[in-house]
């Protein structure tokens, strides 16, 4: 999905936006795999991807084997760095979905799943213009269900391959905040032993510069009472909307998933395919319901991009359907 950093002062000029949203950067599309399909695809579940799979950035399986060497960590969600105003508008969603996920009848999701889960639904890339519907942008091999246009591929395997992390913008962000930001799993949070012991759960949020070995070499960006979570969360998906402030700002906004039998998605009633927004020192709220892209509550999220202009907005949501054709082109 193109990002466009645009100016925040000034009045959004329709003609140079819709002409330009559509430029972007050639092979910025970047994604992750999760821990179970990203052995048979050659690949490890820290390394960040190009449609191939080619890594771009190898995570711990990068660096030079030996004794000492941490093995790789499960990142099951990461965003590079985008800034924007604090005033913003989302006018679409990037997402993946995990296995089992069914979709709304009639949305490619549905298509892709066969209408029961399980099938190739897992390894896809989905747009979804927040209407109550989604498209298929990224097919993972390239071969789509019957019926539904052809784009990507991304080179996995499938079925079978699971697409755990996604972010279409030019790595690695600005050069005023360049880096990865990322989460893990709960499971590596409690057992890997670069995690393990030191507090971190599921719903921690790690930053690091973009080098070879990045998932082990994690500084912190924000604890989960920090974003509004607790014990129990696991943070499935993210994308960082960046205030322009270098590091963790309470202007920073944080947009996520949670995985199934997070106590918060409980608390809110929301489901875990909901996208939900937060800020360093409040709460969650649901940004986005299942509903609006297209899924069933029952689906679940696990990987994701956001679509993002400056307000105002006005002149932008006119060029909203043009500019999900070109991201699909993308």
């Amino acid at each position: 999905m193109i990002q466009k950093r645009l100016m925040a002062t000034g009045q959004l000029v329709l003609g140079v936006f819709c002409a330009t949203v559509c430029t972007g950067v050639a092979h910025a599309q970047t994604f992750s795999l999760d821990g179970v399909s990203s052995g048979p695809n050659g690949v490890f579940p820290d390394d960040l991807l190009f449609p191939g799979p080619a890594p771009i950035l190898p995570g711990a399986g990068g660096l030079l084997p030996g004794p000492l060497t941490p093995p790789p960590v499960d990142v099951d969600g990461f965003t590079f760095s985008q800034v924007f105003p604090a005033a913003h508008t989302v006018l679409g969603v990037d997402f993946s979905v995990a296995p089992g996920s069914i979709g709304s009848a009639g949305t490619a999701v549905f298509g892709e799943s066969g209408g029961v889960g399980f099938a190739d639904e897992p390894a896809d890339i989905f747009s979804s213009g927040l209407g109550g519907g989604n498209g298929l942008t990224w097919d993972g091999d390239g071969i789509p269900s019957p019926g539904l246009p052809t784009f990507g591929p991304l080179g996995v395997i499938e079925p079978g391959s699971n697409t755990d992390g996604w972010d279409a913008t030019p790595p690695f962000g600005p050069p005023a905040f360049p880096g990865i930001i990322y989460t893990i799993t709960a499971f590596d949070a409690g057992a890997h032993p670069v995690y393990s012991g030191t507090g971190a759960t599921g719903s921690y949020i790690f930053f690091s510069p973009p080098v070879v070995g990045y998932s082990v070499l994690p500084a912190l960006y924000a604890t989960d009472v920090a974003v509004g979570l607790g014990p129990g969360d696991d943070i499935d998906a993210l994308a960082l909307i960046e205030d322009g402030i270098f590091g963790p700002t309470p202007g920073d906004a944080i947009y996520f998933s949670l995985t199934p039998g997070s106590p918060t998605l409980a608390g809110l009633g929301a489901s875990p395919a909901d996208v939900l927004v937060t800020s360093l020192g409040g709460a969650p709220a649901v940004a986005f319901t299942a509903a609006s892209l297209g899924l069933l509550p029952t689906d679940d999220i696990d990987a994701l991009d956001l679509f993002v202009v400056p307000e105002p907005a006005s002149a932008a949501l006119m060029c909203l359907g043009a500019t999900l054709l070109c991201r699909r082109r993308a």
